[in-house]
């Protein structure tokens, strides 16, 4: 052993073949330190620091932190070394993350010396940071003048988390998760905002954050997780000479307690702003909330998994079923299900879209199901719910992330809280255990439902209701808190003030000394992959009569099977029924067969159904328009999965209007939750949409106008449901065809045969051609559309958008235009519009296959001056104002975005869209390579295109109306309707 690796002791060596991975546990001798590596054939290496940080109060001191351990360390003294890993590596994932009792700082990428790069950064920024007041007011709160050097002009708050924090409160999804779970735990931590309380926030000082950098972040209450293929001895070494020799063993502060268990259930009320003028008729939330097992009893936990996927987990489900059938409100809460995330599990369930009066019918109608189901759970349900869970923990999953991310958050549920962390990661011997218990004893999970739920007086019912005067109240009572603190403030205070404001300007505008930029490890062109990755891929079955592509992976056993149905027969008028059209496949019954019975049979036998439109550019020119619907089965039930997938797709039945009326309210609530806190995907697509025709469907199917068109169906849904009931029909006709479908396959080699027996049959069964169309419609005529809009909502933060002409995929303007987003995304942008104008976030995109770049932020408290920013970055490039080493690591930047693993899925259908859309593997190659020979007078000419061509850009934000008038005027403003 080397000798840095002598420092740790092997606790324990334990093969995952689940995983197909080794857990070595090993702990650093002098500190404690634990530190558990899962060895594997995974060329893709994480690491996370890991520190249990519970909140001492609600002022947001972990999630202030976790900011600004980032930005600068004892090795590493600049401002902001973050951002330029992200703009210099190979990373595949770069990131922190706040919890309720935890901060991780995890990282990962395939390339072995990018990684031991990214974990000296992120090893010297968690223990020796340098925590600057500069960066405390930066990324914290601080004050300053409306007018800066006006005395006399109004004080403001801001701050990136400050701002953060006051988006997430406009989602009163988001909040109403948040206040079910934490209600349950008044006397813990858990029960305070470990983001922080926007009316908190300000009570933090520099001075407590350091206290809490102190008190938590050191190596004896810190976890290190690894995961990949690279030597573990090494991994050690590394850790003890570059960090944990520096300490030494301190007594761990920062047990998270048990909530100590009531005797009867309480009933909880909270609000959220509606514009004003709003009904608050059928906009509350009602969830019933109760505090489970210990999520470090990995047995106990799963078989609350299972019970949870009985209760809530498909449209079939019971209660799921009879909450959406009692018309109380109009879906599920989206805190619906289990929650590990804490020492202790939350289950919960409720309605969203109901009114505060219910509140007793909801808690009613399910306690007397729960009731019922005491009684003996139909085997049906437990032997879906077995699967389900089962199929979960096997499938290779990224989800956009490493693979190693669940992992870790697995293994923490014990290991956190003083378990065993490979018991907790252990999914065979738990489940086989869990189906010994139910063989033996068969009423397990009832009376698992008996103890933790009907029995179980530590329950809350959570209502969280509209008002349209509390954004209003707030944002007065925040003028008048700082009106009569600037009143208390003498001269030199004031002064002081914009004193602390010019330091802090002065700061962020000094630029890094290049001998500490020389530190900060980094790649350099030499170090980058010359060739793109690429995706097997083969057309097989030619005599089935479609297209077959075949892609031969490593699956865990799973086969993937995607149809893709062109849908430009569709027409305009149907094309916008196509999310609807994709839900409903999914969502409905059959003939003879109720849409609940079809869900538990899709449950038993796959492990789900999926589908929804998507359109972009063909390379070769034209809107490619598609229909994608999807399925992931397991070989021995493909006979079982396949036939039901295929009379979903040519039957679906319609006619049942409660199920459909159903749908609609789901997929119009759905929209409606997220246009907050995915606001700036919502007005990049607007406004790059009407510069895209493809983009432009996209709009049209999963934007704005989709919401608009649900919610006026909504307004008279009754009367509206048969009408597109009969729409639906129709569109299936134009679009379910075999001239238009397109299969694909992604498997090992050796289930192909029976796939083949499974497919053939299905295929012969549909219609060959469209049904013709029953009248022409002259095509709608187009409006002139508003180049700047504004889209009113009760957001108290902003999202701001701006879409330019760009140059085309495959040509070298395409190519530097990718390289110049990255640049300008982690460069100037990021430090006019989120370092110092403090959103959350600030970027640009180059518009993938279609032709359009892409300016956006994400939280934003200002609107004009991020526009402006928008366009000052083009003009400061086009000058010159970027160094040969800021292209190079661009250069680097943008490489590593198309070097990120993907799993089986992900690279299955990735590569079906490819072929759709004319995307050759030599195509790509040829991007990167003229990637790789940007020069930096390209990158000045391409802002110098972009200028040219900017003032044809469209502008769309959507925020507060307040904010918006003042940033006005606008072609267009609007109010988001309820």
């Amino acid at each position: 052993m080397k000798q840095g690796a002598a420092a740790f002791e092997v606790l324990s060596r334990t093969p995952l073949p689940e995983y197909r991975s080794l857990a070595v546990l090993c702990r650093h001798r002098s500190t404690g330190c634990e530190v558990l590596h899962c060895a594997s054939a995974e060329p893709e290496n994480l690491f996370a620091f890991i520190f249990r940080t519970p909140p001492p109060d609600d002022t947001g001191a972990p999630h202030v932190l976790e900011h600004a351990v980032l930005c600068g360390s004892r090795r590493y003294p600049l401002k902001d070394p973050f951002v330029i890993l992200l703009r210099s590596s190979l990373q595949t994932f770069l990131n922190a993350l706040t919890y309720p009792d935890k901060t991780v700082y995890p990282a990962a990428s395939v390339v072995e010396k990018d990684f031991y790069n990214l974990m000296a950064v992120y090893g010297d920024a968690v223990f020796f940071p340098l925590l600057r007041e500069e960066v405390f007011r930066q990324e914290g709160h601080r004050l300053e003048l409306q007018e800066p050097g006006e005395p006399s002009s109004a004080l403001k708050r801001v701050g990136v988390v400050f701002n953060e924090m006051k988006g997430v409160r406009s989602s009163p999804e988001m909040m109403a998760a948040a206040w079910g779970v934490r209600s349950l735990f008044p006397d813990t931590p858990y029960g305070l905002d470990s983001g922080g309380d926007p009316q908190a926030i300000p009570s933090l000082s520099r001075e407590r954050l350091l206290d809490f950098h102190q008190k938590y972040y050191h190596p004896s209450n810190c976890r290190i997780f690894l995961y990949g293929n690279l030597p573990l001895e090494e991994q050690l070494e590394f850790l003890e000479e570059r960090f944990l020799s520096r300490f030494e063993r301190r007594e761990a502060l920062s047990q998270l307690p048990l909530q100590p268990r009531w005797g009867a259930p309480r009933f909880v009320e909270k609000t959220f702003p509606v514009k004003e003028g709003e009904g608050p008729a059928e906009r509350a939330t009602v969830i019933l909330n109760w505090l489970t097992v210990e999520t470090a009893d990995p047995c106990a936990l799963l078989a609350f998994e299972v019970l949870s996927e009985i209760l809530v987990g498909h449209p079939g489900s019971p209660l799921q079923k009879l909450l959406l059938e009692s018309r109380l409100g109009h879906d599920l809460a989206p805190a619906t299900g289990l929650d590990a995330e804490r020492r202790e599990a939350v289950f919960s369930v409720g309605l969203r879209g109901t009114e505060g009066a219910r509140v007793g019918e909801i808690e009613g109608i399910v306690l007397q199901e729960l009731g019922r189901l005491r009684k003996g759970i139909p085997r049906e349900l437990l032997e879906a719910a077995l699967h389900q869970v089962e199929f979960r923990s096997r499938e290779i999953r990224r989800r956009g992330r490493p693979y190693a991310l669940p992992l870790m958050r697995r293994a923490l549920r014990g290991w956190l809280h003083g378990a065993d962390p490979v018991r907790s990661l252990e999914f065979d011997r738990p489940f086989r255990e869990l189906r010994e218990t139910l063989r033996d004893r068969p009423a397990t999970l009832e009376a698992l439902l008996e103890t933790h739920l009907l029995a179980n007086p530590h329950r809350t019912t959570l209502l969280v209701r509209p008002d349209p005067d509390q954004a209003r109240r707030e944002a007065e009572r925040e003028a008048a808190a700082l009106a009569e603190l600037k009143a208390g403030l003498s001269p030199a205070r004031l002064a002081e003030i914009g004193e602390q404001a010019r330091r802090l300007k002065a700061f962020q505008e000094k630029p890094d000394p290049p001998a500490e930029l020389d530190k900060l490890p980094h790649l350099s062109l030499a170090d980058l992959p010359r060739r793109v990755p690429t995706i097997p891929s083969e057309v097989i079955f030619a005599d089935l009569g479609v297209p077959v592509h075949f892609h031969d992976l490593f699956t865990n056993g799973v086969i993937y099977l995607d149809l893709a149905l062109d849908t430009s027969a569709a027409g305009e008028e149907l094309s916008a029924l196509l999310p609807l059209f994709g839900r409903a496949i999914c969502g409905c019954g059959l003939p003879g067969l109720p849409y609940d019975e079809v869900a538990r049979r899709l449950s038993r036998v796959s492990g789900g159904l999926y589908a929804g439109p998507a359109a972009a550019t063909g390379l070769e020119g034209g809107t490619r328009q598609h229909l994608f619907l999807g399925t992931r089965v397991l070989e021995p039930r493909l006979g079982e999965a396949l036939p039901l997938v295929f009379r979903l797709l040519a039957e679906a039945d319609f006619s049942d209007r409660a199920r459909l009326r159903t749908l609609v309210l789901e997929l119009k609530n759905d929209l409606r939750s997220s246009l907050v806190p995915a606001g700036q995907y919502y007005a990049c697509l607007r406004a790059a949409g009407r510069l895209s025709p493809s983009l432009g469907l996209e709009e049209r199917w999963q934007g704005v106008s989709q919401f608009l068109r649900l919610h006026g169906i909504c307004r008279r849904l009754e009367e509206k449901v048969g009408e597109e009931a009969d729409r639906l029909a129709r569109l299936r006709s134009r679009v379910v065809t075999l001239s238009g479908l397109t299969v694909n396959l992604t498997a090992s080699r050796q289930a192909l045969p029976s796939i083949r027996g499974a497919l053939a049959p299905l295929l012969a069964r549909l219609p060959r051609d469209a049904a013709p169309i029953a009248e022409a419609r002259a095509p709608r005529r187009r409006d002139a559309q508003p180049r700047s809009e504004g889209i009113a909502s009760a957001a108290s933060v902003g999202f701001v958008a701006r879409a330019v002409p760009g140059p085309s995929y495959g040509s070298r303007e395409g190519a530097q235009a990718a390289v110049l987003s990255q640049l300008l995304g982690t460069g100037f942008l990021w430090e006019r519009v989120r370092t110092r104008g403090g959103a959350y976030g600030a970027y640009a995109s180059a518009g993938g296959l279609e032709p359009v770049l892409t300016f956006s932020s994400y939280r934003d408290p200002n609107i004009s001056e991020t526009l402006a920013a928008f366009r000052e970055a083009l003009v400061s490039l086009r000058a010159g104002a970027l160094s040969e080493d800021q292209v190079e690591k661009s250069i680097i930047g943008t490489v590593g975005q198309e070097e990120r693993p993907l799993d089986p899925y992900e690279a299955g259908s990735l590569c079906l869209r490819r072929a759709l859309y004319g995307v050759s593997d030599a195509i790509r190659q040829g991007r990167r390579e003229e990637i790789l020979r940007v020069t930096r007078a390209e990158l000045m000419g391409a802002a110098e295109r972009l200028l040219a061509c900017f003032e044809e850009g469209y502008t769309v934000v959507l925020a507060g109306r307040r904010a918006l008038e003042q940033a006005g005027p606008w072609e267009s403003l609007f109010d988001l309707p309820d």
